[in-house]
């Protein structure tokens, strides 16, 4: 009996063992440690993805990657605007971004969601995952652009996208987000895992969450306020919806949002921040909805865009690696380089010769004709086609070389006019030099002339005979 009765406790054992061992590996909700805090929260590690949906991304390539629906939800008796985005190819048009560039989570920075959707020129952008308000540090699983920034493990909904394309809802372990074999490409953690499988699953996610993310309190999930949701559709696109609203006052609740997004064709969703955080960005940085946030004062009064952490961006094509470039380019962050033309190799300049004058057949005159004219009708000028100062005829050249009757007689009264001056030049000095040989005498007699007598001539005679 004794023998018996140990068996059937080893039995009981095992049984229980076992059990215990399944419900470990089917049951994603989060183990809670008696301190409440929150790294105790973590997702187990199970041997199915029981925990999380995985869902083929679109592959659509097209130059218009957004589509834009503006529709409305009714609460209480009135409405509240929404906004749909939906999104095609998220692999290569979706990423999430730190607040202002690169660098701002590990530096713990907030920036307007215009001022980060600016810097990246986005499309359609969002407030995405939840911050801490007192330090601004963010919250939950990250990894933006294949970078992995932060690994929590903590059980809250986390919406991503892997290297081959594939797009991941749900609960993941520190394993499943550390995957190096095909890691993520962009991830994000929310809180409330909105829709599953086409099903509004807020009433299940509620129970297996970490609430401790949000500051909201009790109320997160029941209240009017305005609301964020990142999800796909059965196409494998993106949905971004955003809905207006001011926390308490006015907006939708989560299962509202839920319900929604499951009328509206979305098979997984997320929960993102909102509430003041709710921010809606067009164009670059394009404010396009209504902030719920009081500005400063004195502006109190007006309603301001707040500063939050991760955003969410629908953005032009941006490549992966080479693979997704044409032929010979490269990927370099996020764009597609063609490769720059190598430069050909110059020759050597060889040594200029200087041209050689190319000698002119003189031509000859006609017959019939002047010595200095010919063709047909003894119209051309024979000597204007002479080679002159290597082939450049100049004026000096009729100058010094006259081939018509009129020139010649211009030449010939240049010269004679030239030989007359000189003639005029030369007797004025001959009759200088005379002037101051000969001299006068005392005066008294005007035909007196020095060195002769009255009586040997007269002063006529003697001009007369000294004239030239």
């Amino acid at each position: 009996r004794k023998k018996t009765g140990a068996v059937m406790w080893y039995v009981v054992l095992l049984v229980a063992v076992v059990v215990s061992a399944d419900i470990q590996n089917s049951d994603p909700t989060p183990f809670v440690s008696s301190h409440g805090h929150r790294d105790h929260y973590k997702v187990r590690q199970v041997l199915s993805n029981n925990t999380y949906e995985t869902f083929p991304s679109s592959t659509k390539a097209t130059n218009v990657p957004v589509e834009i629906k503006r529709t409305k939800i009714l609460y209480s008796s009135s409405y509240v605007p929404v906004r749909m985005s939906i999104l095609e190819d998220p692999l290569h048009h979706f990423s999430v971004l730190e607040p202002g560039g690169e660098g701002g989570c590990v530096g713990d920075k907030r920036a307007k969601v215009s001022t980060t959707s600016g810097l990246h020129n986005c499309i359609v952008a969002g407030n995405g995952g939840f911050f801490d308000v007192d330090n601004g540090a963010c919250l939950g699983n990250l990894v933006t652009r294949g970078r992995l920034l932060q690994n929590t493990g903590l059980q809250n909904a986390n919406f991503g996208i892997r290297k081959d394309g594939t797009i991941v809802v749900g609960y993941l372990h520190e394993n499943d987000v550390d995957d190096k074999a095909n890691p993520f490409e962009n991830l994000l953690a929310g809180v409330i895992w909105l829709v599953r499988d086409g099903k509004n699953y807020v009433e299940t996610s509620k129970s297996m969450e970490y609430m401790g993310t949000q500051n909201t309190g009790d109320a997160f999930i029941t209240i009017q306020s305005a609301r964020a949701a990142l999800g796909h559709d059965a196409q494998g696109r993106l949905v971004l919806v955003q809905v207006d609203g001011k926390s308490w006052q006015r907006g939708v609740s989560l299962y509202e949002l839920a319900d929604f997004l499951v009328e509206n064709g979305v098979v997984n969703a997320i929960n993102l921040d909102g509430g003041g955080s709710m921010t809606s960005v067009m164009g670059g940085d394009v404010l396009v909805n209504m902030p719920s946030d009081d500005c400063p004062a004195p502006d109190n009064h007006f309603f301001c865009e707040r500063k939050v952490t991760t955003i969410v961006c629908f953005h032009d094509y941006r490549c992966l690696g080479d693979q997704d470039c044409e032929t010979g380019a490269t990927c370099d962050d996020g764009k597609c380089v063609q490769p720059q033309p190598q430069p050909q190799p110059q020759p050597e300049p060889q040594p200029q010769q200087e041209p050689q004058p190319v000698p002119v057949p003189v031509p000859q005159p006609s017959k019939g004709c002047e010595p200095t004219w010919g063709g047909e009708d003894c119209s051309i000028d024979l000597c204007e086609q002479r080679l002159v100062d290597n082939g450049n005829y100049t004026e000096w050249d009729d100058l010094l070389h006259p081939h018509s009757f009129q020139e010649y007689a211009v030449l010939s009264s240049i010269v004679i006019g030239i030989i007359a001056l000189l003639s005029c030049v030369i007797f004025g000095i001959i009759r200088a030099t005379r002037k101051d040989l000969v001299g006068y005498g005392d005066g008294s007699n005007e035909n007196e002339i020095v060195g002769f007598s009255s009586d040997d001539a007269t002063s006529d005679e003697f001009l007369e005979s000294s004239s030239i």
